[in-house]
């Protein structure tokens, strides 16, 4: 097995062993993108109000990567516009 492979099937069964009952799709988690970011940016503990959007963002690279680019947008805008 390559280094790759077993990368992959370490992350397949990372997922599958972390999975929840409740868990949130990725529709309803990006519903709550602009909360938690907006959350986080503010220096608030978003990750205990919204576990469920910080559990799915954790298993899911493309849900991860929309916030990441979001966040970042959102910083930039308060750092060339403060309030």
């Amino acid at each position: 097995m390559t280094e790759i492979q077993s990368d992959s099937l370490r992350k397949l069964l990372h997922r599958i062993l972390t999975t929840r009952p409740e868990e949130l799709g990725c529709e309803t988690c990006c519903e709550e993108l602009g909360l938690l970011a907006e959350l986080e940016s503010r220096g608030e503990d978003a990750a205990s109000l919204l576990p469920l959007v910080r559990l799915h963002l954790e298993n899911c690279q493309s849900c991860n990567e929309e916030y990441s680019a979001l966040l970042t947008a959102l910083k930039e805008a308060q750092s060339t516009n403060p309030l």
